[in-house]
């Protein structure tokens, strides 16, 4: 089972700060991804496996609030 304590070394992944992860009034505000839960990855081995789309998800997530926080300050 995957997770993100077998994460290598040298794969560094996108975190979210906890600041940019609370709920906000702002409904433009990009809300972060859905953590899985620890038994949503099978061990199989699939591609793509719940955590590959989760940091997918995550990625583009930390894009899309970067944007929005460049456009706030412009």
């Amino acid at each position: 089972m995957e997770s993100d304590e077998n994460i290598g070394a040298g794969e560094a992944r996108p975190t979210v700060d906890e600041k940019e992860s609370s709920p906000s009034s702002d409904p433009c505000l990009p809300q972060p991804p859905e953590k899985p839960e620890p038994g949503d990855c099978c061990g199989n081995g699939c591609f793509p496996c719940v955590w590959d789309l989760y940091y997918e998800e995550l990625e583009a997530y930390n894009k899309h609030l970067e944007n929005y926080q460049k456009n706030l300050s412009s």
